[in-house]
This record gives structure tokens, C-alpha cells and sequence, in this order.
């Protein structure tokens, strides 16, 4: 025949710390916190690395060369006295 055995499983009770804990909310915050000063970090790594250039000082290493195929040539029309093409 069959026994029937009872098994006192005894499971302790653990109260609550009272809120001891950082939270999920400032957790979250610092995460954020973290990642936008990463962000920060890596726009002044690239800014630093890739300095912007001035566009209207010349460069002192351009040459300009002669423009003789391309000195006659007109890019816009000349105006017309009295505003008729």
C-alpha cells in the first residue's frame, strides 16, 4: 500500500528593507546621465580630431592657376536697358 508522507517545507519571511535601495526611476536617470555625458564625450573627441577650417581665409598651400580656357566664358547674361530680352 501507499504511504502518505507529509513534508514541512518551512520558507522564511523576509521583511522589507524600507526603501533602502537606489529605485528603478533614479537608476533610470542615471543611465541617461551616463549615456548623454558619453555622447558629450565622443562630439569633443571628434570635435577636437577634425577642427573646423575658416572658409574665407585662403588655404596657403592652394595655387590658383591660369584660367585661360575659361576666362572668356560668362556665367550670366547681361542686363538688358530697359528691362526687355
Amino acid at each position: 500500500m501507499a504511504r502518505e508522507r507529509i513534508v514541512e517545507v518551512v520558507v522564511p519571511i523576509v521583511p522589507d528593507s524600507g526603501g533602502g535601495g537606489i529605485g528603478v526611476v533614479s537608476s533610470m536617470a542615471l543611465l541617461l546621465a551616463g549615456v548623454v555625458l558619453f555622447a558629450l564625450a565622443v562630439l569633443v573627441v571628434v570635435t577636437l580630431a577634425f577642427p573646423s577650417h575658416d572658409p574665407s581665409a585662403p588655404s596657403p598651400t592652394r595655387v590658383i592657376g591660369d584660367c585661360a580656357p575659361f576666362c572668356g566664358l560668362r556665367t550670366t547674361a547681361p542686363a538688358v536697358p530697359g528691362g526687355e530680352r
